[in-house]
């Protein structure tokens, strides 16, 4: 059986689909024009950068049936939605997650070879610095503040089953063997099915999109508009199917 019979018209669909929203993303992103914007802003455009460069892999990592690699990828993009929810609603978040990277980098450094001009006392005064107006924020503190608890609870904790390798996240690899009391291994399945998987990856990337755009205020467009009619549409597919 060929790749192409393998894929129902469900999954051509949703790919398809997928494929336009990181389209229609990167060439957002291409038509940002050069100019100054607060360090808060450019924490949050380069966030949405990172969410457009994940939702390429889990593209490539969908057309290759590596379906749990690319639903450990969409656990990302809802990380980036959470951090950009809740800088939406307090601007100060990002210099908090801005200072906390900064900590964690200082601090790795201090367990290996110092750069070149740079002295221990020195990289503890900028740690110190760092630590003033740097806050470690969890997961589900930033996705509280977002307003995301629901996606947290739901969709972001059923993800990490998958990336945090757990029981559960490893049972589809797992099959009973020939004789009673025996299991085998195999690598074919996955925890997920990808057409459930390019749904949540394009519904959360347009959400990402969504608060983006509201804080570049970029009005909507009519090819906005239709990715978001065909997103609806998929989403009750799937739910129809009883994958969601």
């Amino acid at each position: 059986m060929s790749e192409k019979q393998k894929r129902t018209p469900q999954w051509q669909r949703g790919f398809r689909h997928l494929s336009s929203v990181q389209q229609y993303c990167s060439n957002y992103i291409a038509a940002w024009s050069s100019q100054a914007i607060p360090v808060d802003r450019i924490w949050c455009d380069v966030l949405f950068m990172r969410s457009v460069v994940a939702l390429r892999s889990v593209l490539v990592l969908i057309d290759h049936d590596a379906v749990d690699d690319a639903a450990t990828i969409l656990r990302t993009i809802f990380e980036i939605e959470f951090q950009l929810g809740a800088i939406k609603k307090d601007r100060e978040i990002a210099i908090q997650l801005i200072g906390w990277a900064e900590v964690a980098r200082l601090t790795r450094l201090k367990n290996r070879p110092l750069p070149e001009g740079m002295t221990s006392e020195e990289l503890e005064r900028q740690l110190g610095e760092a630590r003033e107006f740097g806050k470690k924020l969890t997961k589900k503190a930033l996705a509280q503040e977002a307003d995301r608890n629901k996606e947290y609870g739901t969709f972001y904790s059923a993800l990490s089953e998958i990336a945090h390798s757990s029981p559960v996240g490893l049972q589809h690899y797992i099959a009973e063997g020939d004789t009673p009391g025996s299991f085998r291994v195999g690598s074919s399945g996955s925890l997920y099915s990808p057409e459930l998987v390019m749904a949540l990856a394009s519904s959360t990337q347009l959400e990402v999109l969504k608060i983006i755009r509201e804080m570049c205020e970029t009005p909507g467009d009519q090819e906005l508009q239709a990715l978001l009619l065909e997103n609806g549409q998929i989403i009750d597919s799937v739910r129809q199917l009883g994958l969601l």
